[in-house]
């Protein structure tokens, strides 16, 4: 028997290999940004320090070490051959760093260096051992010691950044806030430690590296990686309090849900398990400090915390060294401190209030009751039967169709209409409050930054609270996830369209109310972007996407409900307008048709009735003209935007898009390139699919009744005329007479785009019939434009819009 071939041409049966161009092309941003940080930052530190000497002077100080035996004793050499390069690196040796190198270079030799964790001590010796060996003759064991570290460090940080961007799309299930985050860690306020020697670095590599493998399902890897941020700084313990948040989860849905005592003890002992294993390194290393500063000693030789009941090294030395204790920071002369911290504490803060204002019955009651569809929503952090292997490519669920050429993609959807789509998008199928930074997934990370600001506001020395707090991912959620909340919309009003009415999962509800009022027809809107997330076929199809429109189509025709269904109605992908300006651009055409057609395989056996564009007129004018609608250009010369609160205002004229628009030309553009995408499509479906699927394809437009002013003067009459040449004609005239109005030939001159005699041609009659709507009615009068400066369509025109006459209205108004 023959396998089944889907629409892609793979075999069904067979193991297609998965890929993410989004995520791929996501990570590449990600990496590109967190390398130019880095170039950024250290032409900045050679710069400071070529300008202004350091503060601390403590590089230069390099005793000899106190033992021979020490792992990576080097006794003094021959002299180095480039000795001012190694003075370099070796001046750049201060504060904590100094503590690192000093470590690596003779072990631990004095007790207060025993604040500094094993681990990157370790790293940095065993680069300078192997990999940069080849350098000691040339620069000197130190000053390799230290180039090992910086190199370390800088690495460490590059796969830090890629990972918090993976853990970002798991957790938010949106890739564009999970991005926003991570080039925001990228640019934090901590990056002078991430590029120097000190353990921030490689602390936020191992620990979210580690979150990530946890929230992909790899319990055990993701307990290694956790363990070793425990040997890295001392706070990587705390990391056990996810897998703690997990197993209780787990523990009570066992008991709870599943009726299953003897998995909940299962659950239990792994979660100790777990747990334990990231106890140990740190656990170790007391014991190791121990060994080295009790044993063996006399009793008047002994240290006083040797012979505490628990006698813990760590906390003796931040007490005793660097005066870390509960509320012994808070002295007024720490106030400059305090107000250091303050950004970041703020933050953190805010973010926690935020997210216990908005989910107070998930945050108080630790997640236990969060609604089934939530749990199912975090169901690798909180459910059982989620240990399965992930990436955060599952997690998006775009696998990509990889082909060559989309004509070899529609050609074999041809053959296979009814084949399955091989991409999906989870976050499409997602409630507001399940994804971003409200989810109860996001809640572990909440309870751990809040325990970790806490402990930096009344414990530690408050100003390592910038770098404390650096590798908290829910720190760089927030920051992302209010740059798009309301408070900062672009709408009118302030707001954005992050939550909508919900058709995507209440369709139903929506025909029951179509049917209800007894309507036979239904016109539907396709997002572009919502079909096709990467813009081109070549990117992939969103399965989910593709499934609510059949959903959508099936439900309408189960209920005797004809359904029209549009291509664009305002929904343009981002990445056309960003690559070539969108409609302003003929390169939109031959993307415009692979999408009609595209839609055309997939729902043409159904939908009878296509609509190209609903209402160009509104999208060129409000888009490109008064810039209250996407793409806000023109907008600087709009009436609207001072009509807007000044606030709104204000932000709006701020944006890059309103400054460049030209509203004497760009409306015009579009209008041209728009006519030429529908044109175009038009002849693809009568030429190729028309005659098997029996349907009818048009455009909608929109008009208004324009009555003159004054009903004896020649010149309005005239300007009613012009009105509607620009409104209606600017569409209506090329679709029957292959040109545009001669009215607006002579306004507007060389500004209006010129069609040559295919296209004329293949404009006329590109239409089965005419989709209109009607608003309203104006009045016109003529208004000759004094001169040429400004121009913009809204004068082109030479016509002043009225809605009365001597104070009488010219009907009533409606509100729909």
């Amino acid at each position: 028997m023959n396998n089944k071939v889907n629409i892609y041409g793979e075999s069904m049966t067979g193991k297609s290999s998965t890929e993410n161009p989004l995520e791929t092309q996501h990570t590449r941003v990600v990496l590109r940004s967190a390398i130019l940080s880095r170039l950024i930052l250290i032409s900045l530190i050679i710069l400071w320090r070529f300008l202004l000497s350091p503060y601390d002077t403590s590089a230069s100080i390099n005793p000899n070490c106190l033992t021979s035996t020490s792992a990576n004793y080097s006794p003094p050499t021959r002299a180095i051959i480039f000795p001012r390069f190694a003075f370099v690196i070796e001046d750049s040796i201060v504060w904590d760093s100094v503590y690192f190198v000093r470590i690596a270079q003779c072990g631990y030799e004095y007790e207060q260096s025993y604040a500094f964790l094993p681990l990157l001590p370790i790293c940095i010796s065993l680069l300078s051992q192997t990999v940069f060996a080849p350098l000691i003759p040339l620069i000197g064991h130190r000053a390799v010691l230290g180039l090992s570290g910086y190199v370390l460090n800088n690495v460490a940080f590059l796969f830090a950044a890629v990972f918090l961007y993976r853990l970002s799309v798991i957790i938010l299930k949106d890739p564009e806030l999970a991005l926003r985050a991570a080039i925001l860690f990228c640019f934090n306020p901590a990056s002078i430690f991430y590029s120097s020697i000190y353990s921030e670095s490689l602390y936020s590599l191992l620990s979210i590296g580690g979150l990530y493998y946890l929230m992909s399902g790899a319990n055990n890897f993701a307990t290694l990686w956790l363990a070793l941020s425990g040997s890295a700084r001392s706070n990587g313990v705390l990391n056990a309090g996810y897998i703690c948040f997990q197993t209780m989860h787990r523990a009570y849905d066992a008991v709870f849900l599943k009726k299953h005592a003897y998995l909940a003890v299962q659950v239990l002992i792994a979660g100790a398990l777990r747990c334990l294993c990231i106890f140990v390194p740190f656990i170790a290393f007391q014991a190791y400090g121990y060994y080295n500063m009790c044993l063996g000693r006399f009793p008047d030789e002994m240290r006083p915390w040797c012979n505490a009941r628990l006698p813990v090294l760590y906390n003796f030395i931040q007490s005793h060294y660097w005066g870390v204790g509960f509320l012994r920071y808070f002295q007024l002369k720490q106030l400059p401190n305090f107000l250091l911290a303050s950004p970041v504490l703020s933050l953190a803060l805010c973010s926690i209030i935020h997210y216990v204002k908005l989910r107070p019955e998930i945050f108080f009651s630790l997640g236990f009751r969060a609604s089934d569809e939530d749990k199912n929503s975090s169901a690798v952090l909180i459910s059982m039967g989620a240990d399965t292997k992930l990436n955060s490519a599952s997690s998006l669920e775009i696998l990509s169709s990889k082909v060559q050429r989309e004509d070899q993609v529609l050609r074999q959807r041809k053959r296979s209409i009814n084949g399955e789509n091989t991409v999906s998008l989870q976050v499409e199928n997602e409630s507001p409050e399940k994804h971003g930074y409200l989810s109860v997934t996001v809640l572990p990370f909440v309870l751990h930054l809040g325990f970790m600001a806490a402990t930096t506001f009344f414990v530690m020395h408050v100003q390592v609270a910038t770098r404390f707090l650096s590798a908290s991912p829910p720190f760089y959620w927030f920051a992302s996830y209010i740059m798009v909340s309301p408070s900062v919309g672009k709408m009118q009003d302030g707001s954005n369209g992050n939550v909508a009415n919900d058709s995507y999962h209440r369709y139903k509800e929506d025909v029951a109310i179509i049917k209800k009022i007894g309507l036979n027809a239904y016109r539907i809107s396709i997002s572009w972007p919502r079909v096709l997330p990467s813009e081109r076929l070549s990117g992939g199809v969103n399965k989910e996407g593709i499934n609510y429109y059949n959903n959508v189509i099936n439900e309408l025709l189960a209920n005797g409900i004809e359904p029209y269904v549009t291509f664009f109605h305002w929904d343009l992908p981002k990445a056309l307008q960003d690559e070539y300006g969108g409609f302003l651009s003929s390169q939109i055409v031959v993307d415009f048709c692979n999408y009609a057609e595209l839609c055309f395989w997939e729902f043409g056996d159904r939908v009878k009735h296509w609509v190209t564009f609903n209402e160009s007129w509104s999208y060129n004018v409000l888009g490109y003209v008064n810039g209250t609608l996407a793409t806000g250009r023109g907008a600087s010369s709009s009436e609207s935007i001072r009509s807007l609160p000044a606030i709104h205002r204000c932000s709006t004229q701020l944006q890059k898009h309103f400054a460049n628009g030209d509203p004497g030309r760009e409306p015009y553009l579009v209008a041209h390139n728009q006519l030429l995408s529908h044109a175009t499509a038009v002849q693809l479906y009568r030429q190729k699919l028309q005659i098997y699927q029996n349907g009818n394809i048009e455009i909608t437009l929109v008009t208004t009744w324009f009555e003159p002013l004054s009903e004896t003067s020649d010149n309005d009459k005239k300007a009613a005329e012009r009105a509607q040449d620009f409104k209606f004609g600017l569409f209506m005239d090329p679709l029957t007479a292959g040109d545009y109005p001669s009215s607006m030939r002579a306004n507007v001159g060389s500004r209006l785009p010129k069609f040559n005699q295919e296209q004329s041609e293949l404009l006329k009659g590109s239409f089965d019939f005419i989709g209109l709507n009607y608003y309203t009615a104006n009045y016109a009068t003529d208004a000759p434009n004094p001169n040429n400066e400004n121009l913009s369509y809204n004068t082109d025109s030479h016509v002043e819009l009225l809605t009365e006459r001597n104070g009488v209205s010219i009907g009533s108004n409606v509100n729909p």
